[in-house]
């Protein structure tokens, strides 16, 4: 899964992306525009990238190969990204003789 652009009303359809595996999750631009974050999904390892649209190439901001990334935003002067991360587990119980 990759961003795409489409011009409005009757553009084309232009790939703004490369990867050739794992999903792009979500992604938001930076409050002056320049620059957009994208949330990433590899199996099991979740990560952030940094794209400046028509200059190069994504680059890998963070990765963490457990756990995952829920929410993520630029500051608003756009010079740091906050991202909310964590690893939840599920637990299976089994009681009897309960009364």
């Amino acid at each position: 899964w990759n961003l795409f652009r489409k011009a409005l009303p009757d553009g084309g359809i232009e790939p703004i992306t490369h990867f050739d595996k794992g999903q792009i999750a979500d992604f938001d631009w930076s409050p002056d525009g320049s620059k957009i974050v994208l949330h990433r999904r590899i199996e099991r390892k979740e990560s952030l990238w940094e794209l400046r649209p028509g200059k190069g190439e994504p680059r890998l901001v963070t990765e963490f190969k457990t756990g995952q990334i829920s929410q993520h935003k630029y500051a608003p002067d756009g010079d740091d990204l906050y991202f909310t991360y964590g690893d939840s587990t599920q637990d299976v119980v089994l009681i009897t003789n309960f009364e």
